[in-house]
């Protein structure tokens, strides 16, 4: 076993921000502030290690809000923003300056989710329902996770944060962040809990941790298994903090978490492990199996009641086609129904339905995912994002067969992204976007490793090297 000096710092700096929700206003600031301090120095002394830092502030983004003075709040709120700014001028400069390889796949994507954007743009000039700056707005959202994907990719393929290079600065901190998860959650599981709980399901309270709501942590625990399942392939032991971590999972009590990690298990054991034969009757087993899981969800958001008043994400998956079927062939357009963005600037659509007043105001109105789809790019915009989605999950089957782990990690974040959107946000949310970043790093991978390559652990020997 070696012990090295950065191995040192990055333990130091992944405990210290650990710590900080424990605590209470000052002394939580003091340890984020060392935090910042630390990470500094990480850049500092440690050769390319803002791949690490940048990736761990992005995933911990929710966690930060929690933390952070009032005043500091807009800031950490919108940073993932400004990163999505420098992917853009990044792939802008690897045109220019370099040159973008493309598979045929990856070119029939890139068609496919640009046609998906033009037809909304279409939709949002021939309609007017919106402002220009709301429909910008609507626009950067939605192709965040599209943005990050192609980000990752190209910085996996031109050696700035390739699979190699990300191991090095993520897997420890990963490994550290999930013991002291699982050891916060069987504390909150067992003991007077360190953080609030959520609602009641199963057999106990939800748990989120320190973070705002369980979907959040269930999301970041997923990240977290997704960067440890890239890594497998350079430190095999990694599978144990996999199985940790899923425990974490579990703890959130989130029916869409529940599905994907039984999806994702399966996918390792009838791909990565026994490749096992007939994989499609399988995956209809696991898909019968998730949605028994989800039956009490689906019942409570999907099945409408003896009162007067449908649940409100059947209300918006009615509402969603209604407006697609009577925009056709476009849809309504960039900020008009089923996004965040729409909701916030108060799109008209939510008044004329009345989401705005009565029984439906203050409901999660921007809690869905395909009515948006549905609505704002018409029936042939949602063909081409649905045929978006299947070509980057035939990517990550295809990498499969060439790098067992990157074609793994690629699936997992399909499947919790499909399992997402069901529920939330899906694809468009901050904390799924953040993972397209390591599936475009996955799908940049190298294939399978040779032996005298792969990472070795005999004996015990410790070394400290500055």
């Amino acid at each position: 076993m070696k012990i090295k000096f950065k191995d040192i710092l990055v333990f130091v700096t992944t405990i210290t921000f650990l710590i900080a929700p424990l605590l209470k206003g000052t002394a939580s600031y003091i340890f984020l502030v060392a935090t910042l301090a630390l990470c500094v120095l990480c850049m500092i002394l440690i050769k390319k290690a803002y791949v690490g830092v940048i990736f761990f502030l992005m995933a911990m983004q929710n966690a930060l809000q929690m933390l952070v003075p009032r005043a500091m709040l807009q800031a950490v709120t919108y940073y993932d923003e400004l990163f999505q700014v420098v992917i853009i001028f990044y792939l802008l400069y690897v045109m220019v300056k370099k040159r973008i390889n493309l598979t045929y796949l990856e070119r029939i994507l890139i068609v496919c989710y640009g046609l998906y954007l033009l037809l909304c743009f279409l939709s949002s000039v021939f309609n007017d329902y919106a402002t220009v700056t709301v429909i910008v707005l609507d626009a950067f959202v939605c192709v965040k996770f599209f943005l990050f994907y192609r980000g990752g990719l190209e910085l996996s393929r031109q050696g700035v944060a390739d699979s190699k290079t990300f191991y090095e600065h993520t897997n420890l901190a990963c490994k550290i962040i999930t013991v002291v998860l699982f050891l916060y959650a069987l504390h909150d599981l067992f003991f007077t809990p360190f953080f609030k709980k959520y609602d009641f399901r199963y057999f106990t309270d939800s748990l989120q941790l320190f973070f705002y709501h369980p979907t959040h942590l269930a999301a970041f625990s997923i990240l977290i298994i997704s960067v440890l399942i890239l890594n497998l392939q350079y430190d095999k032991s990694n599978m144990y903090f996999i199985i940790i971590m899923a425990c974490v999972t579990l703890l959130t009590f989130r029916a869409k978490a529940i599905a994907a990690m039984l999806i994702i298990f399966l996918i390792y054991f009838a791909f990565v492990k026994y490749n096992l034969p007939f994989k499609g009757l399988i995956f209809v087993g696991a898909a019968c199996a998730a949605l028994y899981f989800s039956l009490d969800q689906i019942d409570l958001y999907f099945t409408e009641s003896a009162g007067s008043y449908a649940p409100i994400r059947l209300k918006m998956m009615r509402d969603g086609i209604s407006i697609a079927n009577n925009h056709f062939p476009l849809g309504s357009g960039f900020g008009t129904y089923g996004t965040t963005v729409a909701y916030d600037y108060g799109s008209s659509f939510y008044y004329n339905l009345g989401y705005m007043g009565g029984y439906y105001k203050d409901q999660p109105v921007g809690d869905v995912f395909w009515p948006g789809i549905f609505a704002e790019s018409g029936w042939i915009g949602t063909v081409f994002f649905a045929l978006t989605t299947v070509m980057m999950t035939a990517l990550g089957v295809r990498k499969i067969k060439v790098n067992k782990y990157a074609g793994w990690c690629m699936l997992s974040v399909m499947t919790y992204a499909f399992c997402s959107s069901t529920s939330e946000t899906g694809f468009f949310h901050p904390a799924v976007a953040i993972m397209f970043i390591v599936y475009g790093i996955a799908a940049g991978a190298p294939g399978e490793l040779a032996d005298n390559d792969k990472s070795k652990r005999k004996g015990l020997k410790i070394k400290i090297k500055v």
